[in-house]
């Protein structure tokens, strides 16, 4: 039976990547992750994470301003990924509108960024919600919790992906951060 893959975010990188994913709320946010990954296991530990902000940001896209080439270098850590967020988007098909939820999932065109790399992507879905209610536990491929700003709550959950070169396929990764941070946030 293959080992799971294991993704473990540190306490500042957790914190920037809410931090990013809340200021940019009805827009997808996006930025880099830095840290380790243990060598010929699926194991990442992310220590840093950086918001990209040069860009072009529309409700479904975010076309980086930036080389791609600057926003990953490496300065004292190692390059191991990326992040983004899908928040609720509002579209028109032919004359009807139609919300579509926030989801923690990779489009297409996800996929295709991290299909035959050794890189991560994390994807957060962030919407605002009228109440907290009490969260499964049970889910190892999902981090969620509330944070709560000006009298209003916004439900969040995040997940982790990578390309399994075994499989040839994209796969969730189970997702760690310190439960410190987790029982503040529920």
């Amino acid at each position: 039976m293959n080992k799971r893959a294991e993704i473990k975010i540190e306490k500042y990188p957790f914190e920037e990547i809410l931090r990013s994913a809340h200021e940019t709320l009805h827009i997808e946010c996006t930025g880099t992750l830095f840290g380790k990954r243990q060598k010929d296991e699926l194991y990442w530990i992310i220590e840093s994470a950086h918001p990209i902000q040069l860009a072009k940001r529309t409700p479904n896209q975010v076309n980086s301003l930036v080389c791609l080439d600057r926003s990953n270098w490496s300065l004292y850590q190692n390059y191991i990924g990326g992040y983004h967020s899908h928040p609720v988007s509002k579209i028109q098909v032919e004359g009807i509108k139609e919300i579509l939820p926030a989801r923690v999932n990779l489009s297409d065109e996800d996929k295709k960024e991290i299909f035959g790399l050794d890189y991560i992507e994390l994807v957060i879905a962030i919407r605002k919600v009228s109440h907290k209610s009490i969260l499964k536990d049970n889910n190892p491929f999902l981090i969620g919790g509330y944070i709560e700003n000006k009298n209003k709550i916004y439900k969040f959950d995040m997940g982790g992906y990578y390309f399994n070169k075994q499989f040839k396929r994209i796969r969730r990764a189970e997702i760690f951060v310190p439960s410190k941070l987790l029982r503040m946030l529920r």
